[in-house]
């Protein structure tokens, strides 16, 4: 329509021309030419500064694009790749017939975590045509800044029976678990190019350790693969499973004798089946986003909830001291590495209601085996006709809250773990999801967050998939910078 205004003004001043003496005609087209130029040219130069802002929009776009992957991916070739399509893919659609774009060439700095990338165009003239300007330039440039740090993120997940009550509850733990995995691992990440690595650890009476758990329950672990607290001087550290020995303090593991506390409760304790633990075993560190995304699925809530087990089992899968159990993929880095950032997610619908606690208890036995040296009849060598045995078992006993609060048992082991997790440079988010009226649940995890701005309250399923998605973006830590 502009191009079509000033061809009819040029068409006017020609036939102007034919009708009128020549100086006449020269100066009124020279002062027409002026007119035009002025108005002509205030209408090309408004088109070129929107132009130039439409080019700028599509410029951010593109450069937040690659921004997005190098957070959580160390492919700086394809970054650059990426960034030039998806710029020359918009711009085309856009600019098509006002523009022609120059190839965008970004520039990365991995190293300081900075995309910078210039946009040079020719925007295409209407009236200041006829004073020969075919065309005026514009110069567009961004710059992004870009998380450079590694991430290893532990998942910790409450997956306890009142989570089931509710089918839409664990189905929005699990949207929304998926979309922290779908930001941080996206698709098509190579797992050997990723710079973020997660565990996940499902928790309510315990923890399903998988092919882990015979070996940190000293075998005694069951089928369900259940393991629970320890218990002993390293009850709140990281100390490996074997610190020392065989004489270390092994976690719990196949069945407890379960007590009940509170007023009124059952004094004679009962046999608590191993299948209280979660049917999906532990998943330790790794960008494997295809083993991610089937233990997520595969999550189903059972039972009561023993969240300071899971919060000391996703310390666990962070802590350095815990290579010797983990696959050599799922090593975690060394504390204090300034290139790494060691973060977990605590997640819990409720109060904790459940502890586990341990009693050695040893006995005596005498034998004899006829007062020459031989085997006697406990299959031991003996040089004389008497002796004692003396043996030392462990039996584990695990008492239920019915009505817990803040201050039982079970909420201050979970407040110390967190204490020692946090001191030990781990960064926490937390988030209580209100499924059940819980009286200390939102209390407990704003506690256990590393600060106010780390815990996130969700009463709808809509605000915990939000919650999860804004965890995922603040770790992704990308913003525009010009």
């Amino acid at each position: 329509m502009v191009r079509r205004g000033a061809q009819r003004i040029h068409e006017a001043v020609q036939t102007l021309g034919a009708a009128q003496s020549g100086s006449v005609v020269l100066i009124w087209a020279l002062a027409m030419l002026v007119v035009i130029g002025a108005a002509g040219g205030a209408v090309d130069y408004g088109r070129a500064v929107n132009t130039r802002g439409l080019i700028a929009n599509e410029l951010d776009a593109a450069v937040l694009v690659g921004a997005r992957y190098l957070a959580t991916s160390k492919d700086v070739d394809k970054a650059k790749v990426l960034i030039k399509d998806t710029f020359a893919q918009t711009a085309a659609v856009k600019l098509a017939g006002i523009a022609e774009v120059e190839d965008l060439v970004p520039v990365i700095d991995s190293t300081n975590g900075v995309i910078t990338a210039t946009a040079q165009a020719n925007i295409t003239t209407a009236f200041v045509q006829l004073l020969g300007i075919k065309s005026i330039p514009v110069s567009v440039a961004a710059e992004v800044r870009f998380g450079t740090k590694y991430v290893e993120l532990a998942l910790v997940l409450d997956v306890t029976g009142s989570m089931a009550d509710d089918p839409a509850d664990m189905k929005a733990l699990k949207t929304a678990t998926k979309s922290i995995v779908d930001t941080l691992v996206p698709e098509g990440t190579k797992h050997q190019d990723s710079k973020v690595k997660i565990s996940i650890v499902p928790y309510s009476q315990g923890v399903n350790l998988g092919e882990y758990a015979t070996r940190v329950s000293d075998g005694n672990s069951g089928p369900r693969k259940c393991v629970t607290e320890r218990y002993g001087a390293e009850m709140y550290t990281d100390a490996v499973y074997d610190y020392d020995g065989k004489d270390s303090k092994f976690f719990g593991g196949e069945q407890a004798y379960q007590t009940q506390a509170g007023p009124g409760a059952n004094p004679d304790p009962w046999l608590n089946p191993p299948e209280a633990c979660p049917s999906t075993s532990i998943l330790p560190l790794t960008a494997k986003r295809v083993q991610l995304l089937k233990v997520i699925e595969d999550l189903e809530g059972h039972y009561g909830t023993a969240g300071q087990t899971g919060i000391a089992w996703g310390w666990y899968t962070l802590s350095p001291k815990w290579a010797s159990l983990w696959p050599p993929e799922s090593d975690p880095v060394a504390y204090g590495e300034d290139d790494t950032l060691k973060i977990a997610v605590i997640m819990t619908d409720g109060g904790f209601n459940m502890k586990y606690d341990a009693k050695e208890e040893t006995s005596t036995v005498s034998c004899f085996n006829g007062g020459s040296p031989g085997w006697g009849w406990d299959w031991d060598w003996h040089k004389d006709k008497g002796c004692e045995k003396t043996t030392t078992t462990t039996t584990w006993y695990q008492t239920w809250y019915p009505s817990p609060s803040y201050d039982d048992e079970p909420a201050a082991r979970g407040r110390k773990l967190c204490d020692e997790m946090k001191k030990s440079g781990v960064e926490v988010y937390s988030i209580f999801f209100e499924t059940i009226n819980s009286n200390f649940g939102k209390k407990l995890m704003n506690y256990c967050a590393s600060s106010t701005d780390h815990f996130f309250y969700a009463d709808s399923d809509s605000e915990l998939v939000s919650a999860f998605s804004v965890i995922a973006n603040k770790i992704q830590s990308i913003y525009l910078s010009k």
